[in-house]
């Protein structure tokens, strides 16, 4: 016996968290030890110490988790119900072992039926006070934890008075409603106005209220609308999202342009012996490189009730897409068929296009990832 109160004292170890589910069992080592002793006893129903074994065991393991409880009860960390409740939990399942045994005449083993429903509803008070204070903040951080704690509610008691409707009213207070505005052309666009008109382009922002999820938010926390949805559906924005293309550099931009000198060895023929005879051929290919345009476009996010600036920033994309062409000057024998390629390479409005694309995709990527994070 006195080698497996070692045992218990030492091994004082969690084997779960004590921040687990309020309705599962946490287990310590005394209760591994007392739950391999009692297996034994099982085996070996008559044998006296393990009898005792069992007994004093049993007794160390309640202690253990009534000190415990004595512990979270002191504490003022909201947490204290649920680590309280497992403890309880611990103290039921030790005391059906029990009761299930040999020694069970020999041993106290109360059922915890009381103790856990009294924990439950003082658990479900406090969770309700604590979010109607959050909740009369007025604040959305305070809408926002007072759903929390509403939602923990039923973990403890069921229908538990009026969480259901104050826990709907608590998260609409904390969904913030955003409006996109159509996007404003504050640039002139240097022969692309017929692309800036493009249907894309006009609606941005539909494509970035939907992006976002729409009436149905991207995370619960907030909910996008464009101008026309909010009218129709009588949204009174809580935050407005204003965006203007100021700037827009179109392609074809020239990056650069540079020679490559281009030689090879040919075959011409055979000689009298019937071996190979070559000749060297030489070209210069002349490389145009393009890139893709460069484009600015302004946003801010604007507070309605306060009027006040959230976030103004600009996005900027440099699109790395390259575009390359070529002539030749010299033997046409020299190139390969890469170099062919390039030469064959012509700008067009479809490239044109391609790159437009290609920017405005990026815009749109980089303007819904600010927009998210903000909310």
């Amino acid at each position: 016996m006195k080698n497996l109160y070692t045992i218990f004292v030492l091994a004082f170890v969690l084997m779960n968290s004590s921040c687990s589910n309020p309705h599962k069992a946490v287990s310590y080592s005394e209760d591994k030890v007392f739950f391999e002793t009692l297996r034994k006893l099982e085996k070996k129903p008559n044998e006296p110490q393990l009898k005792q074994d069992v007994i004093d065991l049993y007794k160390q393991a309640v202690q253990g988790h009534k000190d415990r409880i004595s512990s979270y009860q002191a504490s003022s960390d909201l947490r204290r119900y649920d680590n309280t409740i497992s403890e309880y939990n611990s103290l039921q399942r030790l005391s059906d072992a029990i009761k299930t045994s040999s020694v069970f005449r020999d041993v106290d083993a109360p059922n915890y039926f009381t103790e856990l429903q009294r924990v439950r509803e003082e658990a479900a008070g406090v969770y309700y006070d604590a979010a109607l204070t959050q909740l009369n903040t007025g604040t959305r951080e305070g809408a926002k934890q007072a759903y929390q704690y509403f939602q923990k509610i039923p973990q403890y008691v069921a229908n538990y008075r009026d969480v259901s409707r104050l826990q709907k009213e608590a998260y609409e207070r904390s969904i913030v409603n955003i409006q996109i505005n159509p996007i404003q052309n504050g640039f002139y666009g240097g022969g692309w106005n017929n692309w800036n008109n493009d249907m894309r382009v006009r609606l941005m922002h539909e494509q970035l209220a939907r992006d976002l999820g729409g009436a149905y938010g991207n995370s619960g926390s907030a909910r996008f609308f464009t101008d026309m949805d909010a009218r129709r559906l009588n949204i009174r924005p809580d935050w407005v999202v204003d965006i203007s293309w100021t700037n827009l550099s179109a392609p074809p931009s020239v990056v650069n342009r540079y020679d490559r000198q281009l030689s090879k060895n040919i075959e011409i023929g055979k000689d009298t012996a019937g071996r190979p005879v070559f000749q060297s051929v030489k070209a210069t290919l002349h490389v145009t490189r393009y890139q893709n345009a460069m484009n600015d476009i302004d946003y801010r996010i604007v507070d309605v009730e306060t009027n006040t600036n959230l976030e103004w920033s600009r996005v900027n994309v440099n699109n790395a897409g390259i575009f390359e062409t070529a002539t030749f000057s010299g033997d046409s024998r020299a190139l390969d068929p890469s170099d062919w390629e390039l030469v064959n390479n012509r700008w067009n409005g479809q490239m044109s296009d391609q790159m437009m694309r290609q920017m405005y995709d990026q815009l749109l990527s980089e303007l819904r990832s600010r927009i998210r994070n903000r909310t």
